[in-house]
């Protein structure tokens, strides 16, 4: 996943949605909850 975000990242794809997209492009079912993102990230998330 981090390779395949690095890799947006260089064609202009902003960083953060470059790691959501890779996430949701290696995920199993091509989607996730947020809990999910959160934690294949490691980032804390968004307050509600």
């Amino acid at each position: 996943m981090r390779y395949l975000a690095e890799m947006m990242t260089d064609t202009g794809v902003p960083a953060t949605m470059a790691r959501v997209l890779a996430f949701l492009f290696t995920s199993e079912t091509g989607g996730g909850t947020t809990a999910e993102l959160v934690a294949r990230l490691g980032v804390s998330p968004a307050p509600s």
